[in-house]
């Protein structure tokens, strides 16, 4: 999984996504990319402080559609290992099992109690929703995940966890 640059522009001196560390160069990235949707099928991008994310973390995914699906989006920021294990576990529930995700729909078993790389420390089986949002001019699935009490939708997030109610802002 690597970092990608959106614009030379909207970098600082102190970005560290793998353009702009010169830890690959953009040909470099273009052919992993074309390599990653071989196999596994997709790959993700990073942009920190993205100033179109609600949180200005954005996580999302490319190849999804390749599996007739729409690529999805995390913006709670969470460890990037953690993103990449929900993605995966996600696309494989699509590409394996053809489940389709939809917006609106509360999904279980994607964060469990036993964890996904640390998410779910307790013995609470926490659900996720998905919104349909647009994401560099694409449609996407954004994963909901829920607050500390288990709370999904926004209205119930608003007075106990306001920042992860900032998920829902599009």
């Amino acid at each position: 999984m690597f970092e990608k640059a959106n614009e030379p522009d909207s970098h600082n001196s102190e970005c560290s996504c793998d353009l702009c560390s010169g830890k690959y160069t953009p040909q470099e990235l273009i052919q992993m990319e074309k390599e990653f949707l071989k196999d596994p099928g997709w790959y993700a991008h990073i942009v920190n402080e993205d100033p179109d994310s609600p949180t200005g973390f954005n996580y999302h995914t490319h190849g999804f559609v390749t599996a007739n699906h729409l690529n999805i989006q995390i913006v709670l920021p969470i460890h990037p290992d953690i993103c990449h294990a929900i993605a995966n576990i996600i696309y494989r529930r699509i590409k394996i099992r053809g489940q389709k995700f939809q917006a609106g729909k509360r999904y279980s078993k994607i964060i469990e109690p036993d964890g996904v790389a640390g998410v779910g420390e307790d013995d609470k089986e926490y659900e996720v929703m998905f919104i349909k949002v647009t994401e560099c001019g694409r449609p996407v699935l954004r994963i909901i995940f829920p607050d500390k009490e288990g709370n999904v939708l926004a209205r119930d997030m608003i007075a106990e966890s306001p920042d992860y109610a900032l998920q829902w802002t599009p």
